[in-house]
């Protein structure tokens, strides 16, 4: 009876510690806001057509309790907008189509407020969950079937 509680308790144990150690992906921390730029529009560059459903964002993860927030937020801002595309190339329907990007500027904005336009099939609301403190990303949602794509930039 001893031995049977034992184990139990060692697993209950080791299953606690492996939950602990694979939530490690999650990087989001408490007070984080996001600085850069994400599409305001995105048309196709012939037909000028524009896609509702495609959403781009470069942003940069910063944490408003460190003394320096403002200033970090800033530069990212200035260092993000110097190597914004205007057009990017993308696969559609076996060809490939340029669209037109038109940016706005992202300036302490809460993870979900940007999340809202890249979550589903997968990627959550609060996209900082899926980011690094201080560091940038690229984050691009192609339509509401397929999940956004982040990548450190």
């Amino acid at each position: 009876m001893k031995k049977t509680i034992w184990t139990t308790v060692c697993a209950v144990g080791a299953c606690a510690i492996y939950m602990a150690v694979s939530a490690s992906e999650a990087y989001a921390q408490p007070g984080s806001r996001l600085c850069g730029y994400e599409t305001k529009s995105v048309k196709t560059q012939v037909g000028n057509n524009e896609l509702k459903d495609f959403h781009v964002a470069i942003i940069y993860e910063v944490n408003r309790s460190d003394a320096s927030y403002t200033d970090r937020c800033d530069k990212a801002i200035s260092e993000i907008k110097k190597k914004l595309p205007k057009t990017m190339d993308v696969p559609m329907s076996g060809r490939t189509v340029t669209l037109v990007l038109e940016w706005h500027k992202v300036r302490k904005a809460t993870c979900e407020s940007v999340g809202d336009k890249l979550q589903g099939q997968g990627v959550p609301r609060d996209i900082c969950d899926k980011m690094k403190l201080n560091h940038a990303y690229k984050w691009v949602k192609t339509s509401p079937t397929v999940a956004a794509t982040g990548q450190r930039t």
